[in-house]
């Protein structure tokens, strides 16, 4: 018979240090990319349609990206704070309807 090695449970801040951390990274970069977009539209209002179109659209994008984001580390972090599950689970955000 083998000799079975007990399993350690996965370090908490070794999983989730590094998330929350690039996830605090990105917001941070989305309210400089907020504060660009702001003083483009304010002074370049003479540009082509197109690329007015393209920085709003690099905006929603990016705000979109922000909001997963966020969400994506709230629910092991916040919504099953102190739960075993919260290190093995499929996070709900990524997850596809049938």
């Amino acid at each position: 018979m083998k000799h079975q090695e007990a399993r350690m449970p996965p370090s908490i801040p070794m999983l989730f240090g590094p998330m929350l951390l690039g996830v605090m990274l990105n917001t941070a970069l989305f309210g400089i990319m907020v504060v660009q977009a702001l003083i483009y539209y304010q002074t370049y209002k003479r540009d082509a349609a197109w690329i007015r179109y393209f920085i709003l659209y690099l905006f929603i994008v990016e705000t979109a990206n922000t909001i997963l984001n966020i969400t994506l580390i709230y629910e092991p972090l916040v919504t099953r704070f102190g739960k075993p599950e919260a290190t093995t689970f499929f996070p709900t955000t990524l997850a596809a309807g049938e």
